[in-house]
């Protein structure tokens, strides 16, 4: 899955957000009250009651890489949602969430990770990499966060960004107060020099971060002007 905020080529509703990747995994949302607003070339944004849904035919998170690049504009007292499906549930949680107050929170079946607060306004960029066994997040601050066993299982839900809508109902919770400037999923784990470098792609697109030089280059750098 590839969403990213380049796609976009004019503000306002959206109804479908194009999968870059090829994979036809597009987000879409038919209802025109519940559409996110595009902002050409630079994010989609999120408030309740906008979300989209994901075309996740053939979709395995047994094993994957996950990049988001996105930012929280307000504080809420339910949980943000930043993407769920059944296999798993990525979110910041709510003002009245004891455990995960404006932080990032991961839950798969059978262990979940407490990340960092969520710094409101500000961009950010995380990256979430998992194997049947463990898992772990790179938060915004670059820490690591690591997987712990848990028996809390995510719920049936469809698969959506910008909120979480359970199968078994005809609503969607859960809103992000925010945007989403790209999401990068890979079906497998990747290796750290290959993270590094979405990681950087990322942080200098959407971010405005300077990055010198390649993580994997030994030489001397040349400036010609």
């Amino acid at each position: 899955v590839w969403l990213h905020a380049g796609t976009l080529e004019s503000n306002g509703p959206i109804a479908e957000w194009s999968d870059a990747s090829g994979s036809s995994r597009d987000g879409y949302q038919p209802s025109a009250s519940a559409q996110p607003i595009a902002v050409a070339g630079q994010d989609t944004r999120f408030s309740s009651p906008q979300f989209l849904y994901v075309d996740d035919r053939k979709l395995s998170l047994s094993s994957f890489t996950a990049f988001l690049s996105f930012d929280v504009a307000a504080t809420s007292s339910a949980d943000q949602t930043l993407f769920s499906s059944p296999d798993l549930q990525l979110r910041v949680g709510g003002d009245l969430n004891s455990e995960s107050a404006r932080s990032l929170q991961v839950i798969q079946a059978g262990k979940m990770i407490q990340g960092p607060v969520v710094e409101q306004g500000h961009p950010s960029q995380l990256t979430l990499q998992s194997s049947p066994v463990q898992a772990f997040l790179i938060g915004p601050d670059q820490n690591y966060y690591t997987s712990i066993p848990s028996a809390v299982a995510p719920l049936s839900t469809f698969t959506t960004i910008g909120g979480l809508q359970r199968l078994s109902d005809n609503a969607a919770v859960d809103f992000l107060q925010g945007g989403d400037r790209e999401l990068v999923l890979f079906n497998r784990a990747l290796e750290a020099k290959d993270r590094a470098r979405v990681e950087d792609y990322q942080r200098a697109r959407w971010d405005g971060w300077l990055l010198w030089g390649d993580p994997d280059e030994t030489l001397p750098l040349s400036i010609h002007g």
